[in-house]
């Protein structure tokens, strides 16, 4: 029970003993109220996991849907079964989760963006092995092949400092339509 062992400790309690008489119902009923919590808190992350690997079994056997549920648990499943060596950036995940939501896709969207830019992200751009995060390799998938993506992703850009990037970019674009459509 973390939350009232934190409580106990900062009100410097060591047994019930040391509590008021005029206290201990009250420390009584808030502790119970605490330990419950916790019980969820536990179930919770339970069921995170779960649904976590739930994701990785269908992974591996090559049946994710459209109809899958797109979740912080479900995308952070795809990134650690596709990239376990990469660093997990927690923060960068929800903004791509964001991301993913405000334009509509989903798992399959997202395995078959990297799918098709595997090859060219790995040969041009990534310069080593752990150059781009789990959400950032995706993020980088989405931007060279899914236009929705790409387009809401510019909103939030600031052009007067990136222009040339965005312009580096649309190029990048342009010759990764060519090579997976031929």
């Amino acid at each position: 029970m973390h939350a009232w062992a934190e409580i106990q400790h900062k009100l410097a309690y060591k047994n019930e003993n040391q509590i008021a008489l005029s206290m201990r119902k009250e420390f009584a009923f808030l502790s119970a109220k605490l330990e419950e919590s916790d019980f969820q808190f536990e179930r919770l992350k339970n069921a995170s996991e779960r649904i976590q690997n739930e994701v990785k079994e269908k992974l591996e056997e090559q049946i994710i849907s459209n109809h899958d549920d797109l979740n912080l648990d479900s995308l952070r499943a795809i990134l650690q079964f596709k990239f376990p060596d990469r660093k997990e950036d927690i923060d960068g995940i929800t903004r791509l989760l964001d991301q993913l939501k405000e334009v509509d896709l989903n798992l399959n969207d997202v395995l078959n963006a990297y799918k098709r830019t595997e090859e060219y992200i790995l040969t041009n751009l990534e310069k080593d092995p752990t150059f781009f995060t789990r959400s950032g390799i995706i993020r980088t998938a989405l931007n060279l092949v899914n236009d929705d993506f790409w387009y809401n992703y510019l909103k939030t850009v600031d052009m007067d400092k990136y222009a040339d990037w965005v312009t580096e970019k649309e190029q990048q674009r342009e010759l990764v339509k060519k090579i997976t459509t031929d």
